[in-house]
């Protein structure tokens, strides 16, 4: 027995140490380091990957913050504003202005103040000429500098693309330029007098006067005394009113048409010399309209039921939708000769063509606003 356990011992140890080995293998593949082997959880769902928590969302990124370029600084620097000057004054205050170049607008408003800006140019200056009793500017003057500024230079005259000037509502304005577009609204009283240029006036309430030598002349919802003239261009003229009782409507233009339609005042007279007259409006009693052209077309129409007397002159034709009584009648080279009345009326009208036709129309009464049909 002993020599058989001698023999059998070799053996043994050799399976025991085979078996050792195996488990101490087994521990270090099942474990790292220090750590301890995780323990199989009871539910095996765990390990599934669809219920794994999902990771948040990135936040967003920042705004970049806005950068102003240094064109930007410069243009809105106190340098590069367009000048402007503002002055408290009387409501019924009288300003002038002279332009070299440049539009030109003026607005009336409900303040006791004048304010006048303009882009393009490089000064601009308001000068007091003369004060009331209460030491408040009731005459102001527009300069194309700055009186106050040391060795300007001084021109009084603005220069710019556009000078826009706001005065109050019962402000008289007057405007004397070379090359200019003007407008004028809601104020008392213009007077614009440009070399080249277009006029522009509406809702002036009690005077008029305004002449270019190279554009035209329009005036809209005005009232009180009205004189416009061109050389080169049409006249245009809807809706004015007399304020009193000697208020007139005078129109004169060299090389152009001249247009009225619901003209208020009762002493009316246009001329041109190439061109046509076109007139439409009312003939009231004891009203003076006298219409003239050269060269061109008169194209009168007046209510049917007006009563006038009637003094024409026509190398053309005269066509005539009223029943004239003929009390004079005469003919030269040039010209026919007529006077004339239709019904019994105390207006006066005086018709012109030497080298064209008359024609005298009846408006019958309609409904709305009339319409002129403007004959070139």
């Amino acid at each position: 027995m002993i020599r058989i356990f001698h023999r059998l011992m070799p053996l043994l140890l050799t399976a025991a140490f085979i078996v050792t080995a195996g488990a101490a293998g087994a521990g270090v593949y099942a474990q790292s380091d220090d750590a301890e082997a995780p323990k199989e959880p009871k539910d095996k769902s765990v390990w599934k990957v669809k219920d794994l928590p999902k990771p948040p969302d990135p936040p967003n990124p920042p705004k970049a913050p806005k950068v102003r370029s240094a064109a930007t600084v410069w243009a809105t620097s106190d340098e590069t504003l367009p000048p402007e000057k503002a002055i408290a004054v009387r409501p019924d205050v009288y300003v002038s202005l002279c332009v070299r170049r440049g539009a030109v607008r003026v607005n009336g408003w409900n303040r006791k103040e004048v304010r006048v800006f303009h882009r393009g140019g490089k000064e601009l200056g308001l000068k007091v000429l003369e004060r009331d009793r209460e030491k408040v500017p009731n005459w102001v003057e527009v300069l194309g500098y700055e009186p106050e500024k040391a060795g300007a230079v001084t021109d009084k005259c603005v220069t710019g693309e556009m000078i826009e000037l706001d005065v109050p509502n019962g402000a008289s304005v007057t405007i004397k330029g070379l090359s200019s577009e003007t407008s004028v609204e809601g104020i008392k009283s213009a007077a614009v007098e440009i070399v080249g240029g277009d006029i522009y006036l509406n809702d002036i309430a009690s005077r008029i006067e305004a002449s270019t030598q190279q554009g035209g002349v329009t005036v809209n919802n005005s009232k009180g005394k009205m004189a416009v003239a061109t050389t080169t261009g049409n006249i245009v003229a809807y809706n004015t009113e007399a304020v009193d009782a000697g208020d007139y409507f005078k129109a004169k233009t060299r090389s152009g048409s001249v247009t009225m339609q619901s003209i208020g005042q009762k002493d009316i007279a246009a001329s041109t010399i190439t061109g046509s007259i076109n007139y439409l409006g009312e003939i009231r009693n004891y009203g003076k309209y006298e219409f003239s052209t050269t060269n061109g077309i008169l194209n009168i129409v007046i209510p049917e039921a007006a009563c006038f007397w009637i003094n024409a002159a026509y190398g053309g034709q005269f066509i005539s939708d009223f029943e004239v009584t003929v009390i004079t009648e005469s003919e030269t080279e040039s010209a026919m000769y007529l006077r004339g009345r239709v019904c019994s009326g105390e207006a006066n009208l005086s018709l012109r063509s030497f080298s064209g036709t008359i024609r005298l129309r009846k408006r019958e009464a309609t409904a709305g606003d009339p319409k002129l049909v403007i004959v070139p």
